[in-house]
C-alpha cells in the first residue's frame, strides 16, 4: 500500500485601494483646496494621497466636445474597438461598447 500526501500553499496579495477625492471645475468637494483636471476634464477623481491633492488621474466628465473613455478624454471613439461615440454636447461625450 502506497500513502501519496499532497500540500499546496495559497499567497493572497491584497492592495489597498486609492482613496478619490472629486474634482469640479478646480475645487476639492471636500473642501479641502483646488486641484485641476486635465485641460478637456471637467470633473476629475484625483489620488487623495497626492501631494497638494492636485494630481488628476481619473476623467469621469469630458469637455470641449471630447469623449470619456477608459478615465480619459478623446477626440473621437474610432481608436477603440467596439465602440461607438455616444453625445453632441459639449460636456459629456462618451465612447460606449457596441451592442452584440
Amino acid at each position: 500500500t502506497t500513502t501519496t500526501t499532497t500540500t499546496s500553499t495559497t499567497t493572497t496579495t491584497t492592495t489597498q485601494p486609492i482613496d478619490y477625492i472629486v474634482c469640479a471645475n478646480g475645487v476639492l468637494l471636500n473642501g479641502n483646496g483646488d486641484c485641476a483636471c486635465s485641460s478637456d476634464c471637467l470633473f476629475c477623481n484625483v489620488d487623495s494621497t497626492a501631494p497638494s491633492n492636485t494630481v488628476a488621474s481619473v476623467c469621469t466628465l469630458c469637455t470641449n466636445s471630447k469623449y470619456l473613455y477608459m478615465g480619459s478624454c478623446f477626440d473621437d471613439c474610432m481608436s477603440f474597438r467596439g465602440q461607438l461615440e455616444v453625445g453632441t454636447a459639449v460636456n459629456g461625450r462618451t465612447c460606449v461598447t457596441e451592442p452584440s
